[in-house]
């Protein structure tokens, strides 16, 4: 398994009104890929097309809900090019008679 890191997401009180850290588990693209047995070069050139573009500080870690998206996209099956492009101009059309 990959390695998994534990960060703190919230700071939550409780009954007895102590301050409780809410942890969430957090993956690194690194383990994420070995998982796939994909290069993780590969992969993040993959998903910069994918994701916009983070501001600040943006590292290759995610939560589970993310991580799953990340696996979704690294294991889709790409389009052929001219079904792509037939689509591209479909959509286009679509927008244009808008």
């Amino acid at each position: 398994m990959g390695k998994k890191k534990e960060v703190v997401e919230a700071v939550e009180t409780n009954e007895t009104d102590e301050t409780v850290a809410l942890a969430v588990e957090t993956f690194t693209l690194k383990s994420i890929c070995e998982e796939l047995g994909m290069n993780p070069a590969a992969a993040r050139r993959k998903l910069r097309s994918k994701f916009s573009k983070a501001e600040g500080d943006f590292r290759w870690e995610f939560d589970a809900d993310g991580k799953a998206e990340v696996v979704a996209i690294l294991t889709a099956k790409p389009e052929p090019k001219a079904k792509a492009k037939a689509k591209a101009e479909a959509e286009a059309e679509e927008t244009a008679e808008a």
